[in-house]
């Protein structure tokens, strides 16, 4: 997460947070906006913006909050499990005035404005988002299908064919057809290896050339002049020229080891990014008495009283945790809320992002008053509960539609879920598409809890499944070419029922055909 400066605007606070556009309007690069600047000084400007109002609304509403995420819902718009209203609110896109119709479920915002007694509405004052980086694809690994690999000015992104958003103006781009020498704008997450986790890929060029614009963060070395290399989140470097550029926010211009973020054109025969604006980034924290909750991944990590959220300082030795046996670690998607004391998040409260079970079935049964569906991956199986909430991203993929809700749900509905076990056994949804089930594959992935090799119908059982198999069935791991079925049974992890695993039933028939040793989700 990359925290900019706060504009003001008739008397409103925005704050400036990295995020990714829909079809708004883009930045010229003449705006007046930089990037990575005072979260702390947005904090004060929302108190005393809403602390103007009405003291009777006190005992309702907290001001002065301020909010880091993702989307993941319209209504008004949802952003870390809370509902803002955003009637009134000022809206940034791409360092130019923009409207809620700008915003799109996967783009990372920040909100600053109130929140309501109830810990899942409140008010915004203003809304803000630009992207993480734009740029070519080069060098796409297909993966295993579920995930791809591919680089974008050096830095390494990955997507996700459950979780990421695709978008462009003719509603074909998408995880099977994004390629090479795509022009690409990019919001989501770098986690601790400096691997960027898109939560939404916007296609801006199909053919990527000299005039198309890029945009790339990171620490300014070797500067001659107006020339220097940036130094990016994965230890990717980059030669740029800024001759011509616009220097923003930037009070001492051009310094070795300032955290910047730089736009302009790439001269792919000269391999050099020549500049049209250079901003300058700050992620440093300033105390405050307010709340502050920022979802990222864990960068850095020394102890629970000692690690960074998206390079954020966090101190959890205090903090409840959801689920309660969440184990912090390098690596691990979460959200924490919290108060800044001498530039550290002090934590009350950390939540799990993590996305490591998933569920793509047809739909059995929905309860809107319960907040629950469920999902049917072998007839006659026992159903496998799905629990929506206000942090849940919920979209309907073939028509687009990000206000999609849990009201729309249809029983034979084929819909793809991410998400944790909770405290009841229920699979708690992080991300739920609903897409058409022409050619989609019924899919589990959790841990084995059982199995059965002796019986005549033999058997796995992942998340109270008990999923069929037979002689037809492929066993994998991804680390060995060659993988049977003994091997599988024979691995530790799998007697003792702490290994996770997918399992996939490719033409839909009730029995798997791929069973696959997940090592990377340990």
């Amino acid at each position: 997460m990359n925290v900019s400066n706060l504009k003001i605007s008739t008397g409103r606070p925005v704050l400036r947070i990295i995020g990714s556009g829909k079809k708004g309007p883009r930045n010229t690069g003449s705006g007046n906006t930089g990037l990575g600047k005072v979260l702390p000084l947005a904090i004060a400007m929302a108190l005393t913006a809403c602390g103007s109002s009405d003291t009777s609304t006190s005992t309702s509403s907290t001001p002065g909050y301020t909010s880091v995420g993702i989307i993941t819902g319209f209504g008004s718009i949802f952003v870390n499990g809370v509902e803002f209203e955003t009637d009134t609110a000022i809206f940034d896109v791409d360092g130019i005035p923009g409207t809620q119709d700008d915003l799109s479920v996967g783009m990372k915002v920040g909100v600053v404005g109130s929140i309501n007694a109830d810990g899942v509405t409140g008010i915004a004052t203003g809304v803000d988002f630009d992207e993480e980086l734009q740029g070519p694809v080069s060098g796409i690994d297909v993966g295993d299908g579920l995930t791809r690999l591919f680089t974008v000015l050096g830095t390494s992104v990955v997507i996700d064919s459950n979780s990421t958003n695709f978008d462009d103006d003719s509603g074909t781009f998408s995880f099977d057809t994004i390629e090479d020498n795509d022009n690409v704008e990019i919001s989501g997450f770098f986690d601790d290896t400096g691997v960027l986790h898109a939560t939404r890929v916007e296609l801006e060029d199909e053919d990527f050339d000299s005039s198309s614009m890029v945009e790339v963060e990171g620490v300014i070395s070797g500067l001659s002049g107006t020339s220097f290399s940036i130094e990016t989140r994965n230890k990717g470097s980059l030669d740029v020229d800024a001759s011509a550029a616009e220097l923003d926010d930037l009070p001492d211009g051009l310094v070795n080891g300032l955290q910047v973020e730089v736009k302009g054109t790439f001269d792919t025969i000269a391999n050099i990014l020549l500049a049209t604006k250079v901003e300058g980034e700050d992620n440093d924290l300033g105390d405050s008495d307010s709340e502050v909750e920022i979802e990222g991944i864990i960068t850095r990590y020394e102890s629970d009283t000692d690690f960074d959220v998206d390079d954020h300082a966090v101190d959890a030795s205090s903090a409840e945790r959801e689920p309660a046996t969440l184990v912090l670690a390098p690596g691990l998607h979460v959200e924490v809320e919290g108060k800044v004391e001498n530039g550290v998040l002090i934590a009350h409260e950390v939540k799990t992002r993590e996305d490591t079970n998933a569920v793509a079935a047809l739909v059995n049964s929905v309860d809107i008053d319960a907040g629950t569906f469920t999902l049917e991956p072998v007839a006659g199986q026992d159903l496998i509960t799905v629990r929506v909430t206000t942090t849940t991203e919920i979209e309907h993929e073939d028509s687009g539609d990000d206000r999609f809700s849990l009201a729309n749900f249809q029983i034979g509905d084929f819909v793809n879920v991410e998400g944790y076990i909770n405290g009841d056994g229920e699979l708690e949804a992080m991300s739920s598409h609903t897409m058409d089930a022409t050619g989609e594959d019924v899919y589990v992935r959790s841990l084995i809890t059982a199995f059965d090799r002796d019986s005549v119908i033999t058997t796995v059982t992942v998340l109270g499944v008990n999923f069929p198999y037979d002689d037809t069935t492929s066993f994998e791991r991804d680390d060995l070419v060659t993988y049977t079925a003994d091997d599988f049974f024979n691995e530790v992890s799998v007697k003792e029922g702490t290994a996770k695993i997918s399992v996939k039933d490719m033409d839909v028939d009730g029995i798997a055909d791929v069973i696959e040793l997940d090592n990377d989700l340990d």
